[in-house]
């Protein structure tokens, strides 16, 4: 059995048994390492983060420079109905013809001869044309079995909701070298030039100075009578010293008087 140097075993015995100044150099160098190694990975953590982490989105407010305009948007245009041309000699010459066959002629091929526009209300174009019975024609223009309505506007009373049903006037007479007042109502949509437009008014004592057509919310904004309801335009004229119009009372034309000349 070999024995070490007497140095030899003291540095063993010290390696087992370390002095206390020795385990307090080594245990302050660990815990430097320990908290170096965590100091490195969370610097590391936030750099990740910091370059992982998505930008922020923009506000509506930084969304466009300060001094970009605001941008307009365009205004609607709303579509207008387009005014209907006006009719045209031979159309309503042709429109006559078919109408009366020859118990009429036109009084003159002048435009304020004929006036157009929805006169009974139901949304289809009616036609006002002055005409002049044929001499030879007036048993036919009288006959109770033509293919028009012979009416007199002026003897036609406003309805009354006061009194009771209101006799009916006596039937009205076309004499010599009267001018008519021939009012044919049209039919769906293209109106008086639909071939099957042919309900005709043939009104008596209907025609005076300056007719023209007045759309029915002007006149009946006119109208202080509360009683009268107009259902379309109206005919606006003098007419035996009176101005007024004729108007549809939705079975015939009336007159109504708005002031005496």
């Amino acid at each position: 059995m070999e024995f070490m140097p007497n140095t030899q075993q003291t540095e063993i015995k010290s390696m087992r048994n370390p002095q206390p100044h020795v385990l307090r150099a080594h245990a302050s160098c660990l815990v430097t390492i320990i908290a170096a190694t965590f100091l490195l990975c969370a610097c590391n953590g936030t750099r990740e983060q910091t370059e992982t982490a998505p930008a922020p989105a923009p506000t509506p407010s930084q969304s466009a420079p300060a001094n970009s305009p605001t941008p307009t948007m365009p205004t609607p245009v709303q579509a207008t109905t387009p005014m209907p041309a006006p009719p045209q000699a031979t159309e309503v010459a042709n429109k006559v013809a078919q109408i009366f066959k020859g118990a009429v002629e036109l009084d003159a091929p002048q435009q304020d001869n004929v006036l157009v526009g929805d006169f009974n209300g139901d949304g289809s174009q009616d036609i006002a044309i002055i005409v002049r019975a044929t001499p030879a024609k007036l048993d036919e223009m009288n006959s109770e079995v033509s293919n028009w309505i012979l009416d007199e506007p002026q003897k036609i009373t406003p309805p009354d909701p006061s009194k009771a049903a209101q006799s009916p006037p006596a039937p009205a007479k076309v004499k010599p070298g009267d001018l008519l007042l021939a009012v044919i109502h049209g039919f769906k949509e293209s109106g008086w030039h639909n071939p099957d437009a042919q309900q005709t008014y043939l009104l008596e004592d209907a025609i005076g100075r300056g007719l023209r057509v007045e759309a029915r919310q002007a006149a009946q904004s006119a109208v202080k009578l509360n009683t009268l309801r107009l259902r379309g335009d109206v005919i606006e004229q003098d007419l035996n010293g009176a101005h007024g119009f004729l108007y549809w009372t939705g079975a015939r034309y009336g007159w109504f008087a708005q002031a005496k000349h």
